[in-house]
């Protein structure tokens, strides 16, 4: 093996990765706003799972309605 080939499997080991599960408690919010919709609630807790593969700052918006959401990797 080269040493090109070696030096990029070393990297490729220490790569930086990293898995995370947000919950957004999503019915909370929404009780205390007053945007509830009827029990038993659509959204209550939302988990959003993702990765991140860069040791960097990460914004994650949730966008919020009653009845659904959307959420991204912000800036």
């Amino acid at each position: 093996m080269s040493m090109a080939e070696q030096i990029t499997r070393f990297y490729r080991r220490k790569r930086f990765k990293l898995d995370i599960m947000l919950v957004f408690h999503a019915g909370d919010y929404l009780r205390a706003t007053r945007q509830a919709a009827a029990e038993p609630m659509f959204l209550d807790q939302v988990p959003l799972r993702f990765g991140m593969s860069q040791d960097d700052h990460y914004h994650v918006p949730l966008l919020l309605s009653a009845h659904g959401y959307s959420t991204y990797r912000g800036s």
